[in-house]
């Protein structure tokens, strides 16, 4: 889970076959570069779920972050940690329902942002 508000690249393995299958996040300002290996076969290029092209062993892809974000809209507004509350019933965790529940009407005290 990454917060709306990072600026970053995500790197996600869609089918890992080995380990390493988490994702990877960089900096904005950070490139990553893969080169498929020479005793591969062809590899898949896949974008934000579109197939972009095809690898050859040997074949290098280097992916840097746009030089403008990508701009959203918002039908409504939305507050990212009620929803990743809601979404995970965080809430509703043992050790919140073992101490009251969530606290209405208490926000975080103002240095903690």
């Amino acid at each position: 889970m990454l917060s709306p508000r990072l600026k970053g690249l995500v790197f996600t393995p869609v089918a890992p076959h080995m380990i390493f299958n988490r994702s990877v996040v960089l900096a904005a300002g950070e490139a990553a570069s893969v080169r498929v290996l020479d005793r591969s076969g062809q590899v898949a290029v896949s974008v934000d779920g579109q197939l972009r092209g095809v690898l050859d062993p040997g074949d290098w892809v280097t992916v840097h972050p746009a030089e403008h974000p990508a701009r959203l809209v918002r039908l409504r507004p939305s507050d990212f940690y009620q929803r990743l509350r809601n979404r995970f019933s965080l809430a509703d965790a043992p050790a919140a329902l073992a101490d009251g529940g969530e606290p209405a009407g208490c926000p975080p005290p103002a240095d903690m942002y």
